[in-house]
């Protein structure tokens, strides 16, 4: 096999276009299983983070953004993302912040860590 990644949607139109012959997905997911060549695909349970239960379990409404409505740059959010390159031997690090209202990005900023020099910058 050429590429043991593929799981039985990338090989059945592969073996179809190979043999000329048109070939049933449960057959093959069958055949893949029997022989041990199948891909397990399983995602892992989701487990709230700690904050996420203390929203949840809060008697009262801690969730400051949930409820009012903001004018534009009154509000903005951030996140930083990890940005893989060279054949994904290198990497940096992206963080944008964005307008909640207005979906805008009034600031963004690349660099090779995530560190607060970074966050200043964007």
């Amino acid at each position: 096999m050429e590429h043991p990644g593929y799981g039985y949607r990338r090989l059945k139109p592969e073996l179809e276009a190979r043999t000329g012959q048109r070939i049933n997905h449960k057959r093959l997911r069958r055949l893949l299983r029997e022989t041990g060549l199948s891909l397990i695909r399983r995602l892992p349970k989701y487990r709230p983070s700690k904050v996420q239960e203390i929203l949840r379990d809060s008697p009262m409404h801690v969730d400051l953004v949930k409820g009012p409505s903001f004018g534009i740059l009154e509000a903005l959010s951030t996140d930083f993302t990890e940005l893989r390159y060279a054949g994904g031997s290198r990497k940096a690090w992206f963080m944008a912040m964005v307008d909640i209202e207005g979906k805008w990005a009034p600031g963004w900023a690349v660099g090779p860590r995530r560190n607060r020099e970074l966050a200043r910058e964007c």
